[in-house]
């Protein structure tokens, strides 16, 4: 039976220095991860999902049909009010052994290489195109290259919800009718089918109204 997780990340337009790197960059959304190595990589159309981020936490974990609910970590995101938002819900579509036969798989497919593949010649983004500062970045590096050896599995999805220009803000009332709390988002938690609905309900209308 497949499982569904609560995912969040930090995106470029959490720091106003991520924002004028979007505004900038072509090809950079506000809401692209903000690392050196983007997890996940949204700007594929078939994202990965790696151990860089939380190492034995997510990636090794999934399975063939595993579903992942990626929103934002919460800021104010240009409202009066704190808040997430639900940015893509990917699907599990295959799970490899390491990145290597992941960089395989999308170069076979014609597709760019997403910068959390950990291969030869496939260099992150340096700290002017992240929110990390440059002593940051290289202890990312480091620690990503390390964690990519640790924990190899790499993760090839398919976007079944995906809203990077302008996704639906997600507020705490919500959560709060929805979950009967707000979930911890550290270890991303496994949530309901029945969850997952609501959720999408709320980003789908949210979609159309002024955020």
């Amino acid at each position: 039976m497949a499982n569904i997780r609560l995912v969040s990340y930090t995106p470029l337009c959490f720091t106003p220095k991520g924002k004028k790197i979007a505004d900038q960059n072509v090809g950079f959304s506000y809401f692209y991860d903000g690392s050196i190595r983007p997890e996940p990589s949204l700007e594929q159309d078939f994202p990965g999902i790696s151990s860089l981020c939380r190492a034995n936490k997510l990636a090794p974990t999934l399975k063939k049909d595993d579903i992942l609910v990626y929103i934002t970590n919460k800021n104010y995101y240009g409202l009066e009010e704190k808040h997430w938002k639900l940015v893509a819900v990917l699907w599990v579509n295959q799970t490899l052994d390491n990145h290597l036969e992941a960089a395989q798989w999308y170069l076979k497919n014609g597709y760019k290489l997403p910068k959390n593949c950990v291969v030869a010649g496939n260099e992150p983004y340096s700290s002017e195109k992240s929110i990390l500062s440059k002593k940051k970045s290289k202890i990312a590096s480091n620690s990503y290259n390390i964690r990519a050896k640790d924990y190899p599995q790499y993760n090839i999805c398919k976007p079944v919800f995906k809203n990077i220009d302008n996704p639906s803000p997600i507020f705490e009332s919500d959560f709060f009718k929805i979950f009967g709390k707000v979930p911890g988002l550290q270890m991303p938690p496994f949530i309901t089918w029945s969850q997952l609905d609501e959720l999408l309900q709320i980003a789908i209308v949210r979609q159309y109204e002024k955020y």
